[in-house]
């Protein structure tokens, strides 16, 4: 049995309520590394996983976009398979372990790889120059690794948020016997903005919206979250309600950015809906 089968609401009828956030990472890695193109491509809508089928399989975006949209079963079943490639380099995983990962050959994945630093260059110029700040700010840990001073360094993020990387022990193909991981350093900014600071940020902002909401205080209740996915119990009479208030929260991110990490961003924050009687039973909300 699935732990999601578990998840049943305590109202008589009531549903469970799930929303969550269309690749926060993304958004947030290009509000952070301000890539004009990464910018431009998700204020038009360019979908980054069909974008990923057409570089792994040399097809033409818009012919691979069009097919998905037309509802071609095998286009969206490489799309899906492809997700893995595009977060990967947000989570900053090297050719091999996508490779590994997806089944696709290595030199597909090194093409695929280079065509997306192509087009989105100052993303890559970013996880460098948080490369180039930590190694700079090292200073010794009183550690050794095989012999030699193991260092920390530090990368200060537009929250205030701290990034701390400790150095580890040296692939066999770097010529330095230490080395602080490139796939952390990567890593750590987008997973941290996003799951550090926005997702805890609005938490907050949600159960404040539904405390303050004499129609949602005792029947719309937050159960639950997973990674950027909220989950809420909601008594049926309130179900419309609740999703519409908790999806314009959700969505209202740049406000909040502003507010109080002083972001600036025109970039959205879309949210999807879907709610169910029970976890492993949802539908899209299409109130």
């Amino acid at each position: 049995m699935s732990i999601k089968a578990l998840f049943t609401s305590r109202f008589e009828g009531g549903y469970i309520i799930e929303a969550d956030w269309s690749q926060i990472e993304v958004v947030g890695a290009a509000i952070i590394s301000q890539d004009p193109q990464l910018m431009e491509d998700l204020r038009n809508g360019r979908d980054l996983h069909c974008q990923a089928v057409a570089w792994t399989t040399d097809r033409d975006y818009d012919e691979v976009y069009a097919a998905y949209k037309a509802g071609d079963e095998a286009t969206a079943k490489l799309r899906k398979g492809r997700k893995y490639c595009t977060f990967s380099l947000f989570y900053g995983a090297e050719a091999a372990s996508i490779a590994a990962k997806t089944g696709l050959p290595k030199k597909v994945v090194q093409t695929f790889m280079k065509k997306f630093y192509a087009r989105y260059h100052v993303l890559g110029s970013f996880h460098e120059e948080i490369a180039v700040a930590v190694r700079r700010s090292k200073v010794p840990t009183g550690e050794l690794i095989d012999g030699h001073p193991q260092h920390r360094g530090q990368y200060i993020m537009p929250t205030g948020r701290r990034l701390v990387f400790t150095e580890e022990r040296a692939p066999k193909y770097v010529s330095t016997p230490t080395t602080f991981s490139p796939t952390k350093m990567k890593n750590y900014f987008s997973q941290s903005f996003a799951g550090g600071d926005i997702v805890p940020m609005v938490h907050g902002e949600l159960l404040r919206m539904l405390m303050d909401s004499p129609v949602l205080r005792d029947y719309c209740l937050m159960i639950n979250h997973i990674h950027d996915s909220v989950i809420f119990d909601c008594h049926p009479d309130a179900l419309d309600v609740a999703c519409r208030a908790i999806k314009y929260t959700m969505e209202d991110m740049p406000f909040y950015l502003s507010m109080y990490f002083g972001i600036e961003t025109d970039l959205k924050f879309p949210v999807d809906v879907e709610v169910g009687h029970v976890w492993t039973e949802m539908k899209p909300w299409t109130g």
